[in-house]
């Protein structure tokens, strides 16, 4: 009987530890994400500048998990939530562009977390903006230095002055972008 006692009261003290052990590998971690850190999100429905106002909400998710020093910060299909906070429409030369903000972070099991950063495709703080084609090109003599036989020189085309009117930005569905933290972000994960 005394052996059967023993044997239960150390299974129950080894329990105990294990389970205060594996709390304290498991237990929250705080990481901090800094200023220009990108995440890599996905579009979920379009957005297009001839549609959208200034303030409307956007959506973006997360496509996979992301990690850093092995802690789990956004699992997939974590979504993130902004607005338009501004539309520069189209202009003769210049395609419409768009500026996307995000300010909050849903994780796939509710919690919802506050974060400030821009979306954008290759940097800048604006999706879109880029000039239009040319309606007409001229010809520029291009003479060779260097060339004596050349003397006359060469006829070039280069873009004229007058370019098309720029047409509205869409972003698709599906379309892959990247999120830019303009603040620091505190994140409070659980260790794997």
């Amino acid at each position: 009987m005394k052996r059967f006692i023993a044997i239960i009261l150390s299974i129950l003290f080894t329990t105990q530890f294990a389970y205060s052990y594996e709390d304290e590998l498991r237990a929250p971690m705080p990481i901090l994400l800094q200023k220009g850190a990108f995440i890599k999100i996905v579009n979920i429905r379009t957005i297009s500048t001839a549609i959208a106002d200034e303030g409307d909400e956007v959506s973006f998710i997360v496509p996979t998990d992301i990690w850093c020093a092995d802690a789990l910060i956004f699992p997939k299909e974590t979504i993130f939530y902004g607005f338009v906070e501004k539309i520069y429409e189209p202009v003769q030369g210049t395609n419409a562009a768009i500026k996307l903000k995000v300010n909050k972070a849903v994780l796939p099991d509710g919690r919802e977390y506050e974060l400030i950063g821009f979306v954008t495709k290759n940097g800048d703080e604006k999706l879109g903006g880029e000039l239009t084609a040319p309606m007409e090109y001229t010809k520029i003599p291009h003479y060779i230095e260097f060339r004596t036989e050349l003397s006359k020189g060469v006829l070039q085309y280069v873009p004229g002055k007058k370019r098309f009117f720029g047409n509205h930005l869409v972003i698709k569905p599906g379309l892959e972008l990247v999120l830019v933290l303009s603040e620091d972000y505190n994140a409070t994960v659980i260790n794997f």
